[in-house]
């Protein structure tokens, strides 16, 4: 999907984090960690994480989420990256306008297993990120929400109106109006409305419409 949309229940985010080995030496048993939003869950076999001497398929552990861990060990020599992307569903939990916020981090040791620091800045300019973790986030999309009214506008009589009337009579004609609403934020863009009538009426031949515009 187009990061730049709201999100919505249902929807599938594909993420992507990419970690860049920019010192000199060699980065040990990198790993990656992810903190989904409680809202959204891991698509279970999304995961494809590559590097130049290796890949990773696995699922995470926690998953569904929302702390998710891939435990690649991944070796990664100076200039060299990996790229781990994999998949979250959106559920029916998110609320209209609220900000859902992903954050994924890496982590890695040094030739004698001493862990890298997050901020190398002051030794490598190109380390520009002080924590080792990047992050990204949504708004969820408004949504619509449906007000039916329904109510008898006439009856036809032998060809004339006799509304309004308590009592109806064989081969009364009644005219009934249904009020579709969008009383949502969101757009609402198909409707019906299924109704049912007394055994002794029957309906006459009418029109459909599809429900456009909030």
């Amino acid at each position: 999907m187009d990061p730049s949309l709201p999100i919505q229940p249902g929807d599938v985010i594909t993420y992507r984090l990419s970690v860049t080995n920019v010192g000199v030496g060699a980065a040990f048993d990198v790993d990656v960690s992810d903190e989904l939003p409680a809202e959204f869950l891991y698509v279970p076999g999304s995961t494809n994480a590559t590097w130049p001497s290796g890949s990773y398929t696995a699922d995470p552990a926690g998953a569904p989420g929302p702390d998710l861990a891939w435990d690649t060990s991944a070796e990664l020599w100076p200039d060299e990256t990996l790229t781990l992307e994999f998949q979250a569903v959106v559920t029916s939990a998110v609320v209209q306008g609220e900000v859902y916020t992903n954050s994924m981090c890496a982590t890695g040791t040094e030739g004698d297993g001493t862990p890298i620091p997050p901020d190398m800045s002051a030794t490598y300019l190109a380390d520009t990120d002080p924590d080792d973790c990047s992050s990204v986030s949504h708004v969820a999309a408004a949504v619509p929400a449906l007000s039916v009214d329904k109510e008898i506008v006439d009856v036809i009589r032998g060809g004339a109106s006799i509304w309004p009337t308590d009592a109806v009579e064989p081969g009364d004609l009644i005219h009934y109006r249904f009020t579709i609403r969008n009383v949502g934020d969101g757009i609402a863009t198909t409707s019906t409305s299924p109704t049912s009538f007394p055994r002794a009426l029957s309906t006459t031949p009418t029109t459909r419409r599809d429900l456009y515009g909030g």
